[in-house]
């Protein structure tokens, strides 16, 4: 059975749409990140994403807590990482510099979807 990839449609009004947003280190917009927010059933950050989304959501950190933040942590900054830990989000280090902290962080989604048994119909990337 062949498989249809829709990137877009997460950015269609959806109510019953389930998908995994990962962040990257890219300047986020906040109109398009809080669309995404709530569609998403599994949220992460991979490596310096963390800080975007921190700085992002300044006055409601609370509000947008990922699931996990996975990479080397080369690039999250130090008070941003422990915000996200005192907060009670999984912290994965990824050494493997075979791949980028993107691919890592959107194969560890992938793990997670299986082993939560979820139902998500995309994996979003927001840059």
């Amino acid at each position: 059975m062949e498989k249809e990839f829709t990137p877009l449609a997460c950015l269609q009004p959806s109510e019953h749409l389930k998908c995994g947003l990962i962040i990257l280190n890219q300047p986020l917009d906040k109109n398009l990140l809080d669309q995404l927010w709530s569609k998403a059933t599994i949220k992460a950050c991979a490596d310096g994403g963390a800080n975007r989304l921190h700085s992002a959501t300044v006055g409601q950190e609370d509000k947008y807590l990922p699931d996990f933040i996975s990479g080397d942590f080369d690039s999250i900054q130090p008070l941003v990482k422990e915000f996200y830990k005192k907060k009670g989000c999984e912290l994965l280090e990824t050494l493997d510099q075979n791949f980028t902290d993107f691919t890592k962080c959107l194969s560890i989604l992938h793990d997670k979807i299986q082993q939560k048994k979820l139902q998500v119909i995309q994996a979003i990337n927001l840059e």
